[in-house]
């Protein structure tokens, strides 16, 4: 079973559940795959945005905060929550969270450039 795997192969197979919008199942594949192995913080990562999908923010946030405690240093991790608070309109949280994704590297654009989310962030905030 997919859940059972590890890494780019789980993490597709929420990303191919989640463009069909099927998040529910998405979550359930994970929630399995976190049941036979916790540890993996993307497995978190991966239900975190499953969950900000259905606008499921306060999960969303647990689970992207799991994922950062199993790996301090995980950048995505700190964009995507940051992503959450600022969806929940916490925008101090957000910005925090932003400028700390910046520092650990983070270049990604799955939503915005990361200075551009920061400057969204900033410019809700100030």
């Amino acid at each position: 079973m997919a859940c059972r795997k590890r890494g780019g192969i789980q993490r597709d197979l929420t990303l191919r559940l989640a463009r069909n919008g099927d998040y529910n199942k998405a979550i359930r594949d994970l929630n399995e795959a976190i049941r036979l192995n916790p540890k993996p913080s993307n497995t978190y990562l991966s239900r975190g945005w499953a969950y900000e999908n259905k606008m499921e923010y306060d999960k969303a946030v647990a689970d992207y905060s799991e994922a950062i405690r199993l790996k301090p240093d995980y950048a995505e991790a700190f964009y995507d929550r940051g992503h959450a608070y600022e969806q929940k309109g916490d925008y101090g949280k957000a910005e925090v969270d932003c400028v700390q994704a910046r520092k650990l590297g983070y270049s990604g654009n799955r939503r915005l450039t990361e200075a551009n989310q920061c400057e969204r962030v900033r410019s809700r905030w100030w």
